[in-house]
């Protein structure tokens, strides 16, 4: 678990660790305007207008669930919106903003989050919001187990269903 790393990807031109969720409705609205606008990315898709709203439904629907399930498994979060990242990084979410021409990842160890403030779910957690697939979130001392069980991380992800692709971390501080 020492060597365990949280990666957070954002666009060169846009602020890491904020959450377009933590802002109120209208100014989400023309933030995402302005990205989809700025950035033909494939990841700024979900802030095309003609699906901003659906999407913006979507996540905060999401993150709400996510919420309520985070702090039933004994999670201690700040904020109702969490700041997104893959566990050891993710290929596909690489690909996703494989149009940044600026592209940009900060990795952090993830023994310097306080396990309160940490969860992970398999796969993107909005993504999955609604599927049948979709697993709840958990802590990290259920990781352990899981690293444990499939004998470390590389197998532990290589063995994910294609359906999740990678392991979402979700850091609930401001």
């Amino acid at each position: 678990m020492n060597d365990l790393q949280l990666v957070h990807y954002y666009h060169a031109n846009c602020t890491p660790f904020r959450s377009i969720s933590r802002l109120p409705k209208e100014e989400a609205f023309a933030l995402a305007k302005s990205l989809h606008e700025r950035h033909p990315c494939v990841a700024y898709k979900r802030f095309h207008p003609e699906r901003w709203e659906w999407y913006w439904a979507r996540r905060q629907a999401a993150e709400s669930r996510l919420y309520e399930e985070f702090i039933a498994i004994g999670g201690k979060p700040e904020t109702r919106h969490p700041i997104y990242f893959a566990l050891q990084g993710s290929d596909p979410i690489k690909n996703l903003h494989q149009n940044f021409d600026e592209a940009k990842t900060i990795a952090i160890p993830l023994n310097s989050i306080d396990p309160g403030q940490l969860s992970f779910t398999f796969g993107d957690s909005t993504a999955l919001h609604d599927h049948p697939a979709r697993r709840g979130p958990f802590m990290r001392d259920s990781l352990e187990r899981l690293l444990e069980q499939h004998g470390g991380v590389d197998a532990l992800l290589s063995g994910l269903e294609p359906i999740y692709e990678y392991m979402e971390a979700q850091v609930w501080v401001e």
